[in-house]
């Protein structure tokens, strides 16, 4: 077990130098490809995920947050259509039910003049 972390460790570091060696043109400073071949030596050791790999659920992340904070915007547009809907239909009902009162309370009137 230990020869072959050994050799894993040492296949990570040849990539490494690959990648640091692959940079020498790009326009980052040592210090920021140290760090990188650091971190690329100590993910590709560890198992552990990479800065790419990283980003990439980043990503996923804010794409899921978006579609998130959408449907609770139309989830809370919906609300208020509906409790609207649910204001409107209960004054309806109210003004049905004061209706049959006062015709309750005029047929008690006519009964009473009849008797």
């Amino acid at each position: 077990m230990l020869s072959r972390r050994a050799g894993l460790s040492a296949i990570a570091g040849l990539s490494c130098l690959f990648l640091l060696f692959s940079m020498r043109n790009c326009a980052v400073n040592w210090w920021d490809k140290l760090c990188f071949l650091h971190l690329s030596i100590l993910s590709a050791i560890t198992g552990l995920a990479s800065e790419d790999d990283l980003n990439i659920v980043r990503e996923q992340l804010t794409r899921i947050e978006r579609g998130i904070s959408h449907a609770a915007e139309i989830w809370r547009a919906g609300a208020t259509s509906f409790v609207a809907a649910i204001q409107i239909e209960k004054t309806r009902v109210d003004h049905v039910i004061k209706l049959l009162e006062f015709q309750r309370i005029s047929i008690l009137v006519l009964q009473n003049e009849l008797v």
